[in-house]
């Protein structure tokens, strides 16, 4: 269940582009989502581990973007969709090589439709991917947890109602909204925890190691290479 926002029902009118106003509506309905999922988990033997999980969701007066147009302007709003669904196999990976290190490894296949506009949702891939290795062992009375991670977004669709237009046909008015895809990515993240006797700890995180530049969403790039360090205290 989601709720309509404020700004979706009561934001004033603002001009998105050159053509297009964004434009509320205070008459959207609530969206509601249905889900179902069924899986299992499989250990081969005492340090692999496998899980798998089948899903489907199904979405009734999902909230979403349209255009619309009159005499005087085009508009950009937002709009219920009468049903949409999604569906997918997510699945994991982990194996305890050694008492000191584990991997895993995840990913996730999935489709979805909108079903009045005949396209896939807006911004959900149709596959990620990652990896990720997990350590931790002793340097004396140190102990030490270095972390990395590998993470893979497939290819996202959306809408581009900025680049919408509008053309007159001899039936009436069209409006033609363009289908924009956006590029896969991939990022790797890593971190190392240190915990001293005194039970001080150090923990240095790096997200975005190769400055890695992607679309997330419209106009939206995912976060920049970024690097933190904090100092901690078990009691």
């Amino acid at each position: 269940f989601r709720a309509p926002s404020l700004s979706e029902l009561y934001l004033p009118d603002f001009a998105v582009s050159s053509e297009f106003f964004l434009v509320a509506n205070p008459d959207l309905k609530p969206q509601y989502l249905w889900g179902s999922d069924a899986g299992f988990d499989f250990n081969p033997s005492q340090n692999v581990s496998v899980k798998c999980d089948f899903y489907y969701n199904s979405m009734k007066n999902l909230i979403s973007q349209a255009v619309v147009f009159d005499t005087i302007r085009a508009s950009v709003t937002h709009r219920n969709i009468a049903d949409a669904w999604s569906e997918g196999i997510e699945g994991e990976v982990s194996w305890r090589v050694s008492p000191w290190l584990l991997l895993i490894a995840n990913g996730t296949l999935q489709n979805s439709r909108d079903e009045k506009n005949h396209v896939t949702l807006d911004y959900i891939p149709d596959y990620t991917a990652g990896f990720s290795s997990q350590c931790a062992f002793d340097i004396g009375s140190v102990r030490v947890e270095p972390r990395a991670g590998f993470k893979q977004v497939g290819k996202r669709i959306h809408l581009d109602f900025e680049k919408a237009t509008y053309q007159i046909t001899v039936s009436g008015g069209r409006i033609n909204v363009p289908v924009r895809q956006l590029t896969p990515y991939s990022v790797i993240d890593g971190s190392c925890r240190i915990t001293l006797p005194s039970n001080i700890w150090f923990s240095l995180v790096m997200q975005n190691m190769l400055n890695t530049k992607a679309e997330e969403a419209n106009g939206m790039f995912i976060p920049g290479s970024f690097a933190s360090i904090v100092i901690g205290f078990n009691f």
